[in-house]
């Protein structure tokens, strides 16, 4: 924990707080190997599941941060775990995506695992029943109805009957270039968003046959990440050269543009990767080509502030890239960080990540006490908030 760390959450228009971080220990062990993808349990508070990069799932203790015992399931024994869903009203029940990425071949598969007692102690098992093929898969979501799920690879998008895994429909025209995280809408079963790499964004109603979108936008750069707010009236996008905008869903007019700065020549690359709070009240957002977390007032799109992910082990040199966030459903201040670290860094560690080892983080933005003890400089894009 880092005592003294204060930072001004809210500014202008929004709530003045105080608040401070703190920084856990990794996920990762030898049992769970190292952290892929990992997501929050929106049912049981401190549970998250977390899949490798050798094909294994593990639930984990948020509070924690260690694996629990007996929970380690290999799902594939030549593929990744990309994706991780957990489904609105089974709360027993995440589906898991991998896909033989390493090996060339992209075969992958989605897989149902329940979460059981066994002998006091929880475990995931697999439901065999359920498993659905799709090559070159990066992600998986069900709707708020567990009666429908999306599942997408490169510019593919595929439409499932969950309780069945069956096929439903086909959407190759959807775009014309790789589609990372298609959503469904919290509220709305019927209702998906989705970005693309072909830069356009759009809202599809899965009550339609969808050969056209309910709207469509052009975004002038390419769209990595879509994800609807907890009241289902904005869509938070973002992607390519460090952008992040949010749409009106109603008709696709541009609410926002958050307030994020280039961060040079290697903006291009910078990838991001956003999300909404619980409350829907902040957006947090990570760069693939940054060490530091951005929060954001969705109501302005205002850049609230950065902080600087460091590991402040003793003799450590490690240099850290975030992959990606999650935001606590129970927590509203509350976000986990998966981060990659490299010693030494490589010369291009987005495509030489044989050396990486992933660390995941909890950064609990907690908040204090209203008002302000005197003027305070602001930290910006970049600013520090070391962390012991």
């Amino acid at each position: 924990a880092v005592e003294g760390a204060e930072m001004l959450l809210l500014r202008e228009r929004c709530e003045i707080t105080r608040s401070s971080l703190n920084l856990l220990p990794p996920f990762t062990s030898s049992e769970t190997g190292t952290a892929r993808q990992f997501e929050y349990s929106p049912h049981t508070p401190d549970l998250l599941v977390v899949g490798s990069f050798t094909g294994s799932v593990a639930l984990v203790d948020g509070a924690a941060h260690t694996p629990k015992a007996g929970t380690v399931t290999q799902c594939t024994e030549s593929g990744e775990v990309l994706a991780l869903n957990w489904l609105s009203q089974h709360t027993d029940r995440v589906m898991v995506g991998s896909c033989d990425v390493s090996g060339g071949s992209g075969a992958g598969s989605i897989q149902m695992m329940r979460v059981v007692n066994e002998g006091g102690a929880l475990a995931l098992a697999p439901e065999d029943v359920f498993r659905a093929p799709m090559d070159w898969l990066n992600s998986v979501c069900s709707n708020s109805t567990d009666d429908r799920f999306i599942a997408a690879g490169l510019n593919q998008v595929r439409l499932f009957d969950l309780p069945t895994a069956t096929l439903l429909q086909s959407m190759p025209e959807w775009h014309t270039a790789f589609v990372n995280c298609p959503k469904f809408a919290n509220r709305h079963p019927h209702l998906i968003a989705s970005a693309s790499l072909d830069q356009t964004l759009c809202l599809w109603d899965a009550r339609t046959p969808m050969r056209r979108p309910c709207w469509r936008k052009e975004l002038g750069w390419g769209g990595c990440m879509v994800c609807f707010s907890p009241t289902d009236e904005t869509i938070l996008v973002s992607g390519e050269c460090s952008r992040v905008w949010q749409f009106c869903s109603s008709d696709g007019r541009v609410h926002s543009e958050l307030g994020l700065e280039s961060i040079g020549d290697d903006d291009e690359g910078n990838y991001t990767k956003s999300y909404y709070s619980s409350d829907g009240r902040h957006a947090v957002v990570t760069g693939r080509l940054e060490d530091c977390l951005h929060i954001c007032c969705s109501r302005t799109g205002e850049l609230v502030e950065s902080f600087q992910i460091r590991d402040n082990r003793p003799s450590s040199s490690m240099h850290l890239l975030t992959r990606t966030s999650r935001p606590d459903p129970f927590h509203p201040h509350r976000y986990s960080v998966l981060v990659d670290g490299w010693d030494p860094l490589p010369q291009d560690p987005l495509n030489d990540p044989s050396d990486s080892s992933t660390l995941a983080y909890v950064v609990d933005i907690a908040s204090a006490a209203s008002g302000t003890s005197g003027e305070r400089e602001p930290i910006g894009r970049r600013g520090i908030c070391d962390m012991q």
